[in-house]
């Protein structure tokens, strides 16, 4: 399995979808829609932190405060549906949330490294 993200999101369908993308591309994924969520979860690692545009950005702060507690190491990746002003001193990067499967997929290989093969193979097979 290749590095842990944690992909965190209030819409449920876009965060199944974004979650089984990169679990197919060789990732390591956990889901979140809420804060107990990143409390209760049961991994020794993550690598990235991913927020979806659907999450309040006071919420993405609690969520990387407590994150930050759990895994120092962990970078940040915003998908974004415009200009904003992300509230983080993480390593992070800021990603279009339409971007689609491919560019999701290099963005995060980027960031942690590889997982294991391009989206386009895995939604293939």
């Amino acid at each position: 399995m290749g590095p842990s993200i944690l992909c965190y999101g209030k819409d449920e369908r876009l965060l199944e979808t974004r979650g089984m993308v990169l679990q197919k591309s060789g990732y390591g994924v956990s889901l979140g829609s809420k804060l107990s969520d990143v409390e209760h979860l049961e991994v020794d690692q993550i690598d990235l932190l991913m927020f979806c545009h659907t999450v309040s950005l006071p919420e993405i702060g609690r969520v990387i405060a407590l994150a930050q507690a759990r895994w120092p190491d962990a970078t940040a990746l915003f998908l974004s549906a415009g200009e904003v002003e992300w509230p983080t001193r993480l390593p992070s990067e800021v990603v279009d949330a339409m971007c689609g499967p491919e560019k999701l997929i290099a963005t995060v290989g980027r960031m942690v490294g590889g997982g294991g093969g391009s989206a386009e193979q895995h939604m293939a097979g």
